[in-house]
């Protein structure tokens, strides 16, 4: 997964968490977990060698050892060195007469089905061997140690290397993934049809994003999942209309809400990766409330009494109609259910072609409208947010205030949204090189373009970290982060207390400003969240994925079975 794989802990591509990181992303190991891991299994390693069950083969082999190399070591110098050796011969064959015919063989084997371990009986046979030599002699029984214990560490450094092979280890707050199946895995779209986009794995993700987001930036505590926690989205409020008809905008020209996390280093997403080497990433967002009058029509049927809403912002495929809703308040009033409805079209997505005066100002952004549907929630003051509205008394009760949204169309919030990738040559948003993220249908080709980084000016780019991050950021956008949990991704919807009741909405900020802050920062968590399923391999072999990189082919990324 990297340009270099001399060490299997080195230049890795990893995703920067915390220690603290919820059981469902993998097993993780700290640095002083790991540290006192090493410490354990060396002790571990070295009573298992020891330990009864391994005596007989042990004090078999020790028998051998002394038989043939300390028995011949300690006649040498028992014959004095190298000065005395026309007697090492006879002096060797005297001690293994001794060996083999009195009391310290016959230990070995009587140690050997006593109660003793393997370690007793080797000092205690050392000891009888060495007792009748002087001093320097006696160094044989420290050697034995020393040999002992680097054969312990040798089998421990094995099966260290093992563990951490088949094994994701966090070392402080960096993931390190050496999963085999670390790839770049997409939806196969000739399976796309036939899978609902909340069974994918890129819609399940979402489940896994939403609490972490919740525990980490919805509470004043701050986030102790991430050591880069900072998503660096700047936000401008009373902004231009993101549309180049500003009339589009239902509060003004200047009443968009825009964030913009400007250009910033890719290593703050968590890429681990060369000082220099790592892209730019610049992601926009601006969203207004839009226009609803003269951009529906409604035709209501007398004997059903269903009204069909349709919404005309522009064509969908063959179809005019952008968007479409089947309506009753009085059904809705007896047998629905309380909630909201938030269903998205998305230009990025070729959902649909938005007319002239929804294009985005911005060349490099892509529209996406949002509609939002109030389903018999009742509220304890009035509300006249633009998207949350509820305006009309539901009670006759003095004592006590009652309303809600009777409005059969929905509401409509217009976004246009951008995400750059450039090389670390450019953060020129003109320039040819950086590419834009949601102007791609698939992520293969967003690779293939990467890929061209590998020359000219932006060959300082690591490959493999702007692979990563164009995962990340492929399905960051707003249509892919709604596509699966809808009305549930709202701040409002866990105001909901009761079968129809709600807390008060925000109104400063306006609700609708906190749930564009909400979604956006969700996007960008969602990138980071992508790139840990890629590099942990949660992708890999799973019905209605496809590889889209084969192992590291022309890449200089290493890995079997993807990036």
């Amino acid at each position: 997964m990297s340009d270099s794989t001399a060490n299997i802990l080195k230049g890795r591509l990893w995703v920067n968490y915390g220690p603290n990181v919820p059981f469902g992303l993998g097993p993780r190991i700290t640095v002083a977990e790991y540290t006192s891991y090493r410490l354990l299994a060396g002790i571990a390693v070295w009573i298992t060698v020891w330990s009864a069950g391994y005596r007989p083969l042990f004090v078999w082999l020790l028998s051998r050892v002394i038989e043939h190399c300390i028995v011949p070591i300690i006649a040498y110098f028992q014959a004095g060195g190298s000065g005395r050796g026309v007697y090492y011969v006879a002096d060797t064959e005297h001690l293994l007469g001794q060996i083999r015919d009195n009391e310290i063989y016959q230990d070995i084997s009587h140690l050997a089905s006593d109660s003793h371990t393997a370690e007793d009986c080797t000092l205690r046979v050392l000891c009888g061997i060495c007792s009748s030599v002087t001093r320097p002699e006696r160094r044989c029984l420290s050697i034995w140690h020393i040999l002992a214990m680097i054969v312990s560490f040798g089998i421990f450094i094995a099966l260290a290397i093992g563990a951490t092979k088949s094994a994701d280890l966090a070392l402080d707050s960096s993931v390190v993934s050496t999963s085999q199946k670390c790839g770049i895995w997409a939806p196969d779209p000739t399976h796309m049809d036939t899978v609902d986009p909340a069974d994918t794995p890129m819609g399940g993700i979402i489940g896994e994003t939403v609490p972490i987001y919740d525990s980490c930036y919805g509470a004043q505590q701050g986030c102790p999942y991430f050591t880069e926690s900072e998503l660096y989205d700047k936000v401008t409020v009373n902004a231009l209309c993101p549309f180049t008809n500003n009339s589009m905008c239902l509060q003004g020209a200047s009443s968009a809400l825009e964030f913009d996390t400007g250009f910033i280093d890719g290593s703050k997403y968590g890429i681990n990766v060369e000082p220099g080497r790592a892209p730019w990433v610049r992601l926009r967002t601006a969203c207004a409330p839009v226009v609803v009058e003269g951009y529906y029509t409604s035709e209501t049927d007398t004997t059903t009494n269903y009204t069909i809403i349709k919404f005309h912002y522009g064509p969908r495929s063959n179809d005019p109609t952008t968007f479409k809703q089947t309506r009753s308040l009085h059904f809705e009033d007896t047998f629905s259910p309380t909630g909201y409805e938030l269903k998205a079209v998305s230009e990025r997505l070729r959902q649909f072609l938005p007319i002239a005066g929804l294009n985005s100002t911005n060349p490099l952004s892509h529209t996406i409208l949002a509609f939002l549907t109030i389903f018999n929630i009742e509220y304890p003051y009035p509300i006249t947010d633009p998207i949350f509205s509820a305006l009309t008394n539901c009670t006759s009760d003095l004592n006590k205030q009652c309303f809600k949204n009777k409005i059969l169309h929905a509401s409509v919030l217009g976004c246009t949204e951008s995400a750059l990738l450039c090389p670390p040559s450019s953060r020129d948003p003109k320039s040819e090189e950086c590419l834009d993220v949601f102007s791609y249908t698939n992520i293969t080709d967003l690779l293939t373009a990467i890929k061209t980084w590998g020359t000219g000016k932006a060959a300082r780019a690591d490959l493999g970290a702007s692979a990563l991050l164009a995962q990340g950021l492929f399905y960051s956008d707003l249509a892919n982060t709604l596509a699966t949990r809808h009305g549930f991704l709202l701040n409002a919807t866990g105001l909901i207390t009761g079968s129809r009741t709600s807390q008060p909405l925000s109104t400063n900020p306006p609700q609708w400003q906190l749930e564009v802050k909400r979604l956006f920062e969700i996007g960008i968590l969602r990138a980071k969240m992508e790139m840990l399923a890629v590099v942990r391999g949660k992708r890999g072999g799973l019905a209605g994925i496809c590889r889209c990189v084969d192992a590291a082919r022309g890449w200089g990324w290493s890995g079997d079975g993807g990036v």
